[in-house]
């Protein structure tokens, strides 16, 4: 009996001095003295700090300081609130909040480390093909393992582990170099599993030199993420607004909205996306797209306009030194991502005005447009070019110039060939109608272009390779 008392003190002691020992290792001073122990004598880095206190409910820095290759990482508090037991009882990274005070990111002085150049090895030469002229040959198909199919962009995007962060808080600044600064702000919270979370952010970039073309540039927006049960994204919604100014720009703002949706159980999913220009309490709208991810035929459909007039971006292409451009069109466009397989089509105009900005002897065209129309598509490693017209005008809409391929037309990447559907037909035809010979008055000096026109049509035939 007298044996087991003694025992029984002895690992009361030994209980005692461990919960003593566990309890002066949760103080703060403890933790500073081991942690600055630690990273002591890393080379190549330093890390200064105040203090440092961590529990199971929360951590505390103050005074942070890292330095690594040039930067200098700041930071006057960083305060977390967290539950350690939910992580150990439900494995549940609860977070209550995240604070960052006084965010310091320097980087004038980062020191970058070339990378070895290694030769590039010379591609080895593709066989011939003994396809016929006419045909393209396509590669032969590749098992796909069904696991890795693409079924969305939202179908994989799920959280790795149970998370919840009630809110955050980040404010700081980088430093770059060229006396540039960015300041910016971030808060949010409400994420978790079946919440909608939501982050806000903004930043202001400022370009301290005088002869800066873009001086300042200021942009807000927010990000809202809704998560399910099982910790799957099935909505995506982003807005942004970007303002600029600069010495010779003037103050646009620039609206871009993504979204993107898995709706209910569908598998599924619709994004779409927008850029438009401010204008008082209205947005115009200047490009758009809009998909839809079919599951059924694991393909991604859309469409796609735009809407560009030259009094939207005046000020912005003024500043800039750019000509006056306006754009319209629109078009559809496919993708397999299983398959890499894409096509494109559609009609694009484009006006542009004061071309001598590009190169004074332009001045002498005055305003052009052009006009395209196209119907392109990438399959089993062969391009094929099913429709392309070019028209070439003034301002006034006169064709002086048209390209325009009459047949349709495969490249084969796999054997470096081009084929065509008839390669005894015409291949395209090229039209010059009353072109004013003074237009090259710029490009002939010292030589004097009094008068003239030309005009002619070219008809091109090519053989396949």
């Amino acid at each position: 009996m007298k044996g087991l008392k003694i025992t029984g003190l002895v690992l009361g002691a030994l209980v005692l001095l461990l919960v003593g020992l566990f309890a002066l290792a949760l103080t703060s001073k403890v933790q500073t003295w081991a942690l600055r122990k630690a990273v002591s004598g890393q080379p190549g880095m330093t890390l200064e700090f105040e203090s440092v206190g961590a529990g199971f409910s929360g951590a505390d820095v103050s005074e942070l300081k890292f330095t690594q290759d040039g930067i200098i990482v700041t930071a006057k508090v960083i305060a977390v609130r967290h539950s350690a037991w939910d992580y150990v009882s439900k494995k549940l990274i609860n977070v209550g909040s995240i604070q960052i005070d006084d965010l310091v990111v320097d980087v004038r002085n980062l020191k970058s480390a070339a990378a070895p150049a290694t030769p590039a090895a010379s591609p080895a030469k593709a066989p011939a093909s003994t396809a016929p002229q006419g045909q393209a040959t396509a590669s032969p198909a590749k098992k796909v393992d069904p696991k890795a199919l693409f079924e969305g962009l939202l179908k994989e995007a799920q959280l790795p582990v149970d998370i919840r962060l009630d809110t955050f808080a980040i404010k700081g600044k980088a430093l770059l170099p060229d006396n540039q600064t960015v300041v910016f702000e971030l808060k949010g919270g409400g994420i978790g599993a079946g919440q909608r979370g939501k982050a806000e952010w903004t930043i202001d970039f400022t370009d301290a030199k005088k002869d800066a073309p873009l001086q300042t540039l200021r942009s807000t927006g927010t990000l809202a993420l809704q998560l399910t049960t099982d910790r799957r994204i099935n909505a995506i919604e982003l807005d942004t607004l970007a303002a600029v100014s600069g010495p010779a720009i003037a103050k646009e703002q620039v609206k871009v909205s993504v979204k993107a949706d898995r709706p209910g159980t569908s598998n599924d999913e619709s994004y779409s996306a927008s850029v438009g220009l401010v204008r008082g309490a209205a947005v115009e709208p200047v490009l758009k797209v809009s998909g839809q991810f079919v599951a059924a035929a694991k393909e991604i459909k859309g469409s796609w306009e735009v809407g560009l007039r030259s009094e939207q971006v005046a000020g912005l292409l003024a500043g800039l030194g750019l000509p006056e451009i306006t754009s319209s069109g629109n078009g559809k466009f496919s993708l397999k991502p299983d398959t890499k397989a894409v096509a494109a089509s559609g009609e694009l105009l484009v006006r542009a005005a004061q071309l001598q900005k590009v190169r004074p002897e332009l001045a002498a065209l005055g305003a052009v447009q052009i006009k395209t129309a196209f119907d392109v598509n990438f399959a089993d490693n062969v391009a094929h070019l099913d429709r392309l017209n070019l028209d070439i005008g003034t301002g006034e809409g006169r064709t002086f110039a048209a390209v325009g391929v009459s047949q349709k037309i495969t490249y084969s990447v796999t054997d470096q060939r081009v084929r065509l559907a008839d390669p005894k037909a015409e291949l395209a035809r090229i039209s010059l109608t009353a072109i004013p010979l003074a237009w090259a008055q710029g490009f002939a000096a010292p030589y004097s272009i009094d008068s003239g026109e030309l005009s002619l049509v070219m008809a091109v035939e090519a053989e396949p390779d």
